[in-house]
């Protein structure tokens, strides 16, 4: 499968990416950006390189390739989640077998991202030149909302471009373009604490919370979208209570709502005010709940001269048609949506949706380098 020395490279560089821990927290990307910094000097790539840690051992890592006023800008991430459990290899260490690579970060994001790089490489090592400048950014943070990656890049106006692709895994022959919106909301419930014994006496905030949650299971979201479907919930967290044997005065509960395009987190808000005012609860006294994060959902027209560009690329090395879908998970470009000097783009990138976040992580070594020729051409069509 691996039939050339630079495909020997893409491989054996994201076996060295796998086994660099930056599970996040704490993140530590720095030593990966290390890891890039003297490969790239090792291998006489000549790209400018910029890094910006904006915080101890969290790094983000910028490359560049060509001049002239159109920018490609290509995004990816370099922490991961935690490794977890039930894995049948070292999370930590890149196991190859079976034409695949297992390892966390395998397809979310050190390979897609591998991809990426390495399609850079290749045009910078034959010095295609290019009417334009596509700049690769390996962002620090993105797997806990991006304070120290793409939000502190964007404060700091780092960043611009006329077209972005979000190197996250959404299968080879797949270009996601649209995106749900995500509210991530908190909700505490109040009580008033006794003996376990005596809980006429108390005021059970627990009980509260579950009168809350049973309306919620019963809630029906409204709308559907041809791509991204129906809007979602999930109830991710709760905790409450202190012992057995008191009655709660206190409960929380975070949930994780999924939106459309069109819909923002007034949406989800009027639905918890109607859910408090059917159960007779008073704000401050019952209840208190608070927005903890909101991304707005995105869209992007299939007519985009960057899906174009990506579907003719996809089309001339896989020889198929791609499928163009949207994705219900939240990527960096929640943070570039709205920005100015900043196209809000396109998800592409080999690896599968579905293997990220799992045990047993893996990328196919095949889409690996495919990826590579695809980011290649999509580069070259857009800026030359």
């Amino acid at each position: 499968m691996v039939r050339t020395n630079f495909e020997k490279k893409i491989v054996n560089f994201l076996a060295s990416a796998i086994s660099i821990d930056t599970q996040n927290p704490p993140g530590k990307e720095k030593e990966f950006v290390n890891f890039v910094k003297r490969w790239l000097k090792r291998e006489k790539v000549n790209l400018k390189i910029k890094e910006y840690e904006p915080a101890p051992r969290r790094s983000n890592l910028i490359l560049s390739y060509g001049k002239g006023k159109r920018t490609l800008l290509l995004l990816g991430h370099t922490d991961t989640v935690p490794a977890g459990e039930n894995w049948k290899t070292n999370p930590l260490k890149a196991e190859i077998k079976g034409g695949k690579i297992f390892g966390r970060g395998a397809s979310d994001d050190k390979g897609p991202l591998t991809s990426a790089f390495f399609a850079l490489v290749k045009i910078a090592k034959e010095k295609i030149k290019l009417k334009g400048k596509v700049v690769l950014v390996m962002a620090a943070d993105e797997e806990t909302g991006g304070k120290f990656g793409i939000d502190w890049l964007i404060k700091k106006k780092v960043l611009k471009s006329d077209f972005t692709i979000v190197t996250e895994p959404s299968g080879i022959s797949r270009i996601e373009k649209d995106e749900k919106g995500l509210v991530w909301v908190k909700i505490k419930t109040f009580g008033r604490q006794a003996h376990g014994s005596r809980p006429e006496l108390g005021d059970n905030a627990i009980e509260k919370m579950i009168k809350i949650l049973t309306e919620l299971k019963k809630l029906k979201l409204e709308g559907k979208h041809k791509i991204l479907g129906k809007p979602t919930l999930n109830i991710g967290k709760i905790k409450g209570g202190t012992k057995v044997n008191v009655v709660p005065a206190s409960c929380e509960a975070e949930l994780d709502f999924r939106i459309l395009p069109g819909q923002n987190e007034k949406f989800i808000t009027s639905k918890l005010k109607n859910i408090f005012k059917k159960l007779s609860f008073k704000k401050g006294k019952d209840f208190h709940f608070e927005i903890l994060h909101y991304g707005a959902p995105i869209e992007v027209s299939a007519k985009d001269p960057l899906v174009l560009a990506l579907r003719e690329a996809i089309k001339s090395v896989l020889k198929k048609e791609p499928e163009i879908t949207g994705t219900p998970g939240g990527t960096d470009r929640k943070g570039i949506l709205g920005q100015k000097n900043l196209h809000v783009g396109v998800i592409y990138g080999p690896g599968e949706p579905e293997t990220c976040h799992i045990a047993n992580e893996f990328i196919k070594i095949e889409d690996l380098i495919k990826g590579v020729e695809i980011y290649k051409r999509t580069i070259k069509e857009l800026l030359s």
